[in-house]
């Protein structure tokens, strides 16, 4: 028999009067609404109800990615804060703990136990690991390749594998660095997970999954069971199995109806309503064999499955931050059926643990541990972290939260990017757009700039696409003030050289491409025809080496005529080594 816990955060704050105090620092629940929202009596000019509850921000939060918590042993977990640029130190069912404090640029991320009490840190943004050491609560930093993300500690070897967001492994024995030659590059890496001899890595937006033999050969694993209908996207957490590792991902279709004719006031018309019989986007989980990656089962109810955790004997917990209402048992493969029981964690849960027989969870705001049986649904513990300030945002908490199609903002825009998927609407295909690195300034927006106003934007796709509530305009500012403090993310390293080349290529008249990707976004906020179906607007230049499609289609990225006509810059007369050099500019904005 197999066990599987879905974990759900409540998404709300303190404020909102959902929790109440119990003895030693626990919670226990005292009722209340999700997202923050509940007792507002501004309606719409047609009677929908208004959320307007007072929007809040503390400090700058993070968007949500899970994986941020280890068990070490004897009851001790490590928490990597980027809300708080702490990481925390939790012994003894929080009758312990500390706060080893960062740098606010450091990002800490992925998090996993190492050997003898000890735990490894990625900080993203310092691009080093960090070595915490539980006994005596110090921690100790190195130096690691660019925008680090994965983390593998294998103890056989006693060798830690850091993996970066280009596709870069590198392997630590103590403190010796050796960069490993493998055969391939994935770009957009996300997680490794070691599996007897071998390594697997997962690439983020693609869900891609690969297999890394002892020698560095490299060999990419097909999903199988996921349906004709459906393509895995965002692999949001893979992680080492009692017998292979195990893999939470996103089963996106191809098909989003509908795009126009919606309002706030109309009958309901979600994606997929009536349509597809399926959701948009559906939670997954993924066991990785030898020869393939199997889909085990499906969770239509949940949305963002961001992290999982499994025991000694393959029972298994999925955690997802927002308002599903399910904690359930399943005694098949199915990991579907037969569910006997249901429970919800305080807080913004976002990562979860297991170590002999113990089960961790972490709630980011407010900041707690909780501490639970998988055999007692009705036993949590939840300890507050000491001193830990708010991390409250009414912004992320939108993002984040549940829509009466399940769905969020972030199964699409997971961390504020993109899910690198190009959806088949009834006026065409469209890529999605990444939101991070200063969407507000790129007004009017969606592909054909139809939208002027992110108020207009927010009733078109929230509302009247994915059954959200009608926001108050400051919690839509609240929103909109979160996403543009998503910095974009970096680009992957480059040859200087090339790029100055491409630079100056980029800025000539002899190709126009600044004409319309002017300034530092890459776009003079106009629309135009290039020879692609029709009008739209001009493209932020953002991330664009993260991502192998571009334009509003999702045609392969790169330069050369569109539908044989040269629309779209004057490209065609450049040498294949100018356009080299003027693609890897455009990669490295």
């Amino acid at each position: 028999m197999k066990t599987v816990l879905i974990l759900s955060g409540l998404m709300c704050c303190c404020a909102c009067g959902f929790f109440s105090s119990g003895s030693s620092g626990q919670y226990s629940y005292a009722g209340g609404g999700a997202g923050g929202g509940g007792g507002s009596q501004n309606v719409t000019e047609c009677g929908t109800p208004i959320d307007s509850t007072p929007a809040t921000s503390h400090g700058t939060p993070q968007a949500i990615s899970g994986g941020v918590m280890a068990a070490t042993g004897h009851g001790t977990v490590v928490i990597a804060d980027s809300d708080r640029a702490v990481i925390w130190v939790v012994k003894s069912k929080g009758t312990e703990m500390s706060s080893l404090r960062l740098a606010a640029g450091d990002l800490p991320g992925r998090t996993i136990a190492g050997p003898d009490g000890t735990a490894f840190v990625v900080l993203r943004g310092a691009n080093q690991i960090a070595r915490v050491d539980t006994r005596t609560e110090q921690l100790e930093r190195f130096d690691t390749c660019r925008s680090p993300r994965a983390l593998s500690y294998d103890p056989r070897s006693a060798a830690l594998t850091v993996g970066c967001a280009d596709g870069t492994l590198e392997r630590f024995h103590d403190r010796a660095r050796e960069q490993l030659n493998v055969s391939f590059k994935v770009n957009d890496l996300r997680d490794l997970a070691q599996d007897g001899d071998r390594l697997i890595a997962t690439s983020f937006r693609s869900a891609q999954v690969y297999s890394i033999s002892s020698t560095g050969q490299t060999s990419e694993l097909p999903h199988q069971n996921v349906g004709d209908a459906g393509v895995p996207r965002v692999a949001w957490r893979l992680i080492p199995g009692p017998l292979r590792p195990l893999i939470s991902y996103q089963t996106h279709l191809t098909q989003a109806l509908p795009v126009t004719g919606n309002t706030v006031c109309s009958a309901p018309s979600y994606y997929n309503a009536g349509t597809v019989g399926a959701n948009l986007v559906t939670a997954s989980l993924g066991l990785v064999g030898y020869d393939a990656v199997v889909q085990m089962g499906q969770f239509p109810s949940l949305v963002l499955p961001v992290d999982i955790a499994v025991d000694a004997v393959g029972d298994y917990a999925i955690v997802t931050p927002n308002t599903a209402t399910e904690l359930s048992w399943s005694r098949d493969r199915s990991f579907t059926q037969d569910a006997v029981g249901f429970l919800q964690l305080p807080g913004e849960t976002v990562a979860v643990a297991e170590r002999d027989g113990e089960w961790f969870a972490f709630s980011r705001d407010p900041a707690m541990v909780s501490y639970f049986d998988k055999k007692s649904f009705g036993t949590v513990n939840s300890v507050m972290l000491r001193h830990a300030r708010s991390a409250t945002s009414t912004g992320l908490r939108l993002f984040h939260q549940k829509t009466s199609s399940n769905l969020a903002c972030a199964s699409c825009h997971p961390e504020g990017g993109d899910d690198g998927h190009t959806w088949n609407f009834s006026t065409g295909p469209r890529l999605t757009p990444t939101l991070r690195g200063g969407l507000s300034m790129t007004a009017p927006f969606h592909w054909s700039g139809d939208r002027s106003t992110m108020h207009e934007l927010m009733d078109d796709v929230m509302v009247s696409r994915m059954g959200g509530s009608p926001q108050a305009p400051e919690r839509i500012e609240a929103l909109t003030t979160w996403l543009d403090a998503l910095a974009a993310e970096a680009p992957p390293p480059a040859e200087l050289a090339s790029v100055k080349r491409g630079q100056h290529l980029f800025e000539s008249a002899q190709t126009g491409c600044a004409t319309c990707h002017a300034g530092p976004l890459g776009t003079n906020n106009q629309l135009f025809d290039v020879g692609t179906g029709g009008v739209f607007n001009v493209p932020r230049l953002i991330e664009v080496a993260w991502r192998p499609r571009w334009m509003h289609d999702g045609r392969p990225s790169g330069f050369g005529l569109v539908n044989g006509e040269e629309r779209h810059g004057h490209i065609a007369q450049l040498s294949e080594s100018e356009q080299r050099d003027l693609l890897e500019y455009v990669k490295s904005r």
